[in-house]
């Protein structure tokens, strides 16, 4: 029985190999998968960025060549400066959050303080008056 190619030239009945480009890209996909989520740990046990950038740099630029590895690792680095200043912005946030509400408690401690001195006031005068009748 003669074996038919189909378009990629390799014969229906013949196993995928590793270079098939549908394997590889597949390969690469999961490698790229792995790195990610362990760059993404690193991300939250925060190890400087230098240091695990450079390492998903080489790892990279090992399989796809130096100008696609400065790509991708630009694209991480700014990913991880977003996820920093987004962090920044909700501690900030919260920072502000605590001052104002120390800020309106002191408020509403001194209005307490100055109704209280009125209304004390207002008391004595009341009392004076009965008694200059």
């Amino acid at each position: 029985a003669a074996q038919r190619a189909d378009l990629s030239g390799r014969p229906r009945t013949a196993p995928a190999s590793v270079s098939d480009p549908q394997v590889s890209r597949l390969a690469a996909n999961t490698r790229l998968a792995r790195e990610i989520a362990a760059l993404q740990l690193k991300i939250r046990s925060r190890e400087p960025d230098g240091a695990s950038s450079a390492r998903l740099g080489k790892a990279i630029q090992d399989e796809f060549g130096a100008r696609a590895a400065s790509a991708y690792t630009a694209l991480v680095k700014q990913s991880i400066a977003g996820v920093r200043r987004a962090e920044t912005l909700e501690v900030m946030r919260g920072a502000a959050h605590d001052r104002n509400s120390r800020r309106d408690a002191k408020i509403a401690a001194l209005r307490e303080q100055r109704i209280g001195g009125e209304v004390g006031q207002a008391e004595a005068a009341r009392v004076a008056r009965r008694m200059a009748k």
